[in-house]
């Protein structure tokens, strides 16, 4: 009853009719043209700026150590003259970033995916503006909220196999019930829900989705929706022929820094309109919030790799700027040359009888790929990788073992979730 209690009342004060007066600002950004764009974001990050520089203790005292004042800052233009902060300076300053009221932020925390959970705060406003956002763009994807949708994000234990909230239309299921006698189970609870769309982690819906495959069960759900992980197009074409949908995928962060949805067309992801500045140094990402004001981190830099469309052309708020998101920085291995090794996912795209491959890295210039096999996995498919490594990489660039692995031998975060590659010289966090 109290899980019942506290995910419907979450979910309600996320409702159209709680979020309705930031949806319409939302929907006309999503009209404005680049400039206008452009005009509103230089007013909301100059507002921002100044926000933090009088209110947030750490920015006074960390922006008069490098010479800052508040006059220093008159437009985005002036951007590049501000600090970068990273992770480490975030962890370490917390409470002292945050500003206003204590009684109307709350503590949240990452989930630890570059080694150690990091708190941060937030707001109900910030999170009614993020449920805007996230309404606005699911309504371009075709759902409109408030339409049945089933979800494995995380919000059930061991303990809870299901749980249904009927005043908001969602209908949650556990990710710890993956078993074959299961299978059944999961199929009958959502053909019976009959939802109109489906969300979670990829890594989730994929073991979902070999679940029910093993079991000889399809269904047809319009829509996908993912986020939190990196999607594979091995994961997308599975959820197609299993779900039947069309999956759409969404990168955004706790910290609330940055918000990227997947273009309808597929062709790359678009930066929302208004929620961020973003700036781009040569594939990592420094982003500014312009929406948490509870927690206003400016030129935060992130530890993902972002590659751009080239060339770069943004006529309208759902274009797609970016090709990719290539992983965390912490998920590119390195050659015997020491180059950087990313979109390891192509090493075995095309290769058949694969279950699940993972790439696992314990020292510079060698990299094990795990693979777990889908029927009769045999040499000719590992020499299909081999050939893959030795044209993608250089067979002289790598040394390799290709292993064939039971399914307890693939790697996960401590937040339960899966990352294709694991760099062991860097990870903190697998278990």
């Amino acid at each position: 009853m109290k899980l019942l209690l506290y995910n419907s009342v979450k979910n309600l004060l996320r409702s159209y009719p709680f979020i309705h007066w930031r949806l319409k600002k939302i929907n006309r950004l999503f009209e404005m043209t680049r400039e206008e764009i452009d005009e509103y974001n230089n007013k909301e990050f100059v507002k921002m700026f100044r926000h933090a520089i009088k209110k947030s203790p750490f920015y006074k005292k960390f922006y008069a150590e490098h010479g800052i004042t508040i006059d220093s800052v008159k437009s985005v233009a002036d951007i590049e003259k501000l600090p970068v902060i990273t992770k480490d300076i975030v962890s370490k300053h917390c409470d002292e970033i945050a500003t206003g009221c204590r009684l109307f932020r709350k503590k949240v925390y990452t989930s630890g995916s570059t080694g150690k959970s990091m708190a941060i705060y937030t707001s109900l406003r910030t999170a009614i503006i993020e449920q805007a956002y996230l309404y606005k763009t699911r309504q371009i994807d075709g759902y409109k909220p408030g339409e049945r949708i089933v979800s494995l994000r995380g919000h059930l234990d061991a303990k809870h196999f299901k749980l249904r909230l009927p005043f908001c239309n969602i209908l949650y299921l556990s990710s710890f019930y993956f078993h074959p006698d299961k299978a059944h189970d999961y199929y009958n609870e959502i053909i019976k829900y009959k939802p109109r769309a489906i969300e979670g982690y990829p890594s989730s819906l994929y073991n979902l989705c070999l679940l029910l495959k093993d079991a000889g069960l399809k269904m047809n759900i319009p829509l996908c929706f993912t986020s939190s992980e990196t999607l594979y197009d091995f994961q997308r074409d599975l959820f197609k022929e299993i779900l039947g949908c069309e999956t759409f995928d969404h990168y955004g962060c706790t910290e609330k820094t940055v918000y990227f949805r997947e273009s309808h067309d597929h062709k790359g992801y678009y930066d929302a309109p208004g929620y961020s500045i973003n700036e781009f140094d040569n594939g990592e990402l420094i982003t500014t919030t312009l929406i948490n004001k509870a927690f206003p981190l400016i030129r935060y830099k992130m530890t993902d790799i972002v590659v751009l469309n080239e060339p770069w052309v943004k006529n309208m708020a759902t274009d797609p700027n970016i090709r990719l998101i290539d992983g965390r920085v912490d998920e590119c291995f390195k050659s015997k040359s020491g180059k950087l090794l990313g979109l390891l996912e192509s090493l075995v795209k095309g290769v058949p009888h694969i279950k699940l491959a993972q790439y696992v890295q314990p020292h510079e210039g060698y990299i094990d790929v795990n693979i777990v096999p889908d029927g009769d996995f045999n040499e000719s498919d590992k020499k299909h990788i081999a050939d893959n490594i030795a044209a993608k990489i250089g067979k002289d660039d790598i040394d390799y073992s290709i292993n064939i692995v039971d399914e307890s031998k693939i790697i996960y975060r401590r937040s339960g979730k899966f990352s294709m590659a694991v760099n062991l010289t860097k990870e903190k966090d697998v278990i």
